[in-house]
């Protein structure tokens, strides 16, 4: 339990961006009458932004537990 205390931030993050990137995946795109691509292109920089602050967060936290031993 102690393991998940330490990282619950890194690993929401992470299991945020696996989800956002899925959303993108499963997301029908259409093309609309006039031509334009209608598809939830948020979703890609979003899945980033929550992976690079996932990692960030773990190695963070990593680093601070090795530090504090």
């Amino acid at each position: 339990m102690k393991l998940l205390k330490t990282y619950w931030l890194g690993l929401t993050l992470l299991c945020l961006s696996l989800f956002s990137a899925m959303a993108f995946w499963v997301g029908d795109p259409t093309v609309a009458d006039d031509g334009r691509l209608r598809e939830s292109f948020a979703f890609i920089p979003l899945a980033w932004l929550f992976l690079a602050g996932g990692l960030v967060s773990l190695i963070c936290a990593f680093l601070w537990g090795k530090k504090h031993k």
